[in-house]
């Protein structure tokens, strides 16, 4: 079989497609050849790696780059080298075109092209918007700042964090969120990754950097379980609202520790939130908590409703046995578990104080 494509490829000349196709990856590949030079081999790696030829036609390069963010990174950071680089391969008038990424959730990726050019300085813009804040109302800011309380711990910075492989392209995907919060591609930012690899570090660092800045006083930095109790304990004391104006009033949100799979489900009526309930997966297992529902809408079927609904979601995920822990005197929620499928494995004895 392998005879037998071979001469088949021989017997036709290649195609002016596939020449292209040659031309400009030998064309990028020594483009690249001359930026690795002259980085850090770290850089060169995270952000050059990912970048593909797409076409060469006269003078003009076709890059493909997986993001906007991406763009706006290499322009801003590695304009220069890319100029030579260009300069040097294909000559003096030498251009260069981005085919950007935009969506790849509706299979076919959707792409916009944007011409090479000198970006604008982030650094700049954002030490010019801070400087503009503080000369507004300088006083007034710096009662904020000291009165808001953020749990932020101020060691965690930008520059005590140990930068390496593994948080490269993190490191950079923070300092962008940092210097122009909510205005760029990384709204939210989710940072994922092992355990002791500095995630928490880096979160926090964005809030103090935000906070050192003067770009916002309002940072709030939590944990997910403190974030799910303060849901539930509105929803139990009819707060709901209360809830909402606040965390909707925070300019940058914080959430860390999540560290299984969890899903906050709300159940609602006439866009009135009348239950909720959270779902933990860990292995195969699914973990059920705080099963509420409003007083005035119970034995009404939606706590079951709730219940099976965060099982499917943990079905969902891999979870095959479902746990939960009930007061033995609470009859309403041990009649609602058992309509579920649920059945007593054990008892426990605890103490309250009186």
């Amino acid at each position: 079989m392998l005879e037998v494509t071979s001469k088949v490829f021989q017997e036709y000349p290649q195609t002016n497609t596939a020449k292209n196709a040659l031309m400009e990856h030998q064309v990028w590949d020594a483009c690249l050849s001359a930026i690795r030079e002259k980085i850090n081999p770290l850089a060169f790696k995270t952000w050059f790696f990912p970048i593909k030829p797409l076409s060469f036609s006269g003078s003009e390069l076709t890059i493909e780059v997986p993001s906007q963010f991406f763009y706006e990174w290499i322009e801003e950071n590695y304009s220069s080298f890319l100029k030579q680089a260009l300069k040097e391969v294909i000559g003096p008038e030498a251009s260069l075109m981005y085919s950007i990424v935009m969506d790849k959730s509706q299979g076919q990726p959707v792409t916009i092209e944007l011409p090479h050019q000198n970006a604008m300085n982030t650094d700049f813009i954002a030490s010019n918007e801070s400087s503009i804040a503080r000369s507004k109302n300088t006083d007034a800011f710096e009662r904020n700042l000291a009165r808001f309380e953020t749990h932020l711990n101020l060691k965690y910075t930008f520059d005590t964090l140990i930068r390496g492989d593994c948080n490269s392209l993190a490191f950079a995907a923070s300092k962008s969120v940092a210097q122009s919060p909510g205005q760029n591609a990384f709204n939210p930012l989710v940072i994922y990754g092992g355990v002791g690899l500095g995630k928490t570090h880096m979160m926090q660092a964005i809030g103090n950097s935000v906070r050192e800045n003067r770009l916002s006083e309002r940072v709030l930095y939590v944990s997910s379980e403190k974030f799910a109790i303060d849901f539930v304990n509105a929803i139990q004391n009819g707060k709901i609202q209360e809830f909402s104006s606040f965390y909707r009033s925070i300019d940058v949100l914080i959430i860390d520790a999540i560290q299984f799979p969890k899903c906050l489900f709300t159940l609602t009526l006439n866009d009135i939130v009348i239950g909720c309930g959270l779902g933990v997966v860990e292995d195969k297992f699914i973990g059920l908590f705080d099963i509420v529902v409003d007083p005035q809408f119970r034995n009404l079927g939606f706590g079951k409703l709730l219940v099976e609904n965060i099982l499917k979601w943990g079905k969902s995920k891999g979870a095959e046995t479902a746990y939960l822990q009930v007061l033995a005197d609470n009859a309403p929620a041990i009649r609602l578990y058992e309509k579920v499928g649920f059945k007593e494995s054990y008892r426990y004895w605890y103490r309250i104080k009186a």
